[in-house]
């Protein structure tokens, strides 16, 4: 894996979610044994899972990954399962270090914000119709589509917000 990224600033976060718990912290440890710098799982898919049931799923991958950083990813429309802000507020608090919040709705992700705002935690953005909204409200940044086929343009994004210029 990080032979991949030798010599560029980056950091590689493996996804590793599965339908399962177990099969979702196997393959954290194997992406931390190839040398992955951070594991992400998307909240349980495929089986209609409770808050409970989300929180046993992320507290199980969290303690795979050890003291590897991990990640949450919410993409409710692919998952059947969704995430609240309040449990991610309280998965941040268990140690999660950031998260992708692709549900496509600006209210959620002011939501998570302010749920994990006094925390050590980066929250990205996953959806490009909200990415201007979300940099000013304090996101750490986008995973989206776009941004991996055109990185430039969200580097001059956030660069133009950096120095205050709205125009650009």
């Amino acid at each position: 894996l990080t032979e991949r990224a030798a010599g560029h600033d980056v950091r590689v976060i493996a996804q590793v979610g599965r339908p399962g718990t177990r099969a979702t912290a196997r393959l954290a440890r194997r992406a931390i044994e190839l040398g992955a710098d951070a594991v992400a799982a998307y909240v349980p898919w495929f089986y209609p899972a409770g808050e409970a049931d989300v929180r046993t799923h992320f507290l199980g991958l969290l303690e795979a990954a050890g003291e590897v950083p991990a990640f949450l990813y919410n993409i409710p429309r692919r998952t059947v399962n969704d995430l609240s802000a309040e449990l991610a507020g309280e998965l941040a608090a268990a140690g999660f270090k950031g998260m992708k919040d692709s549900t496509g709705s600006f209210e959620r992700h002011e939501a998570y914000l302010d749920a994990t705002r006094e925390r050590d935690f980066e929250l990205y953005v996953g959806s490009e119709s909200l990415v201007l909204r979300a940099y000013r409200e304090g996101a750490a940044g986008a995973i989206t589509g776009v941004a991996g086929a055109r990185p430039d343009l969200f580097v001059r994004l956030r660069e133009a917000l950096e120095a205050g210029e709205d125009a650009a």
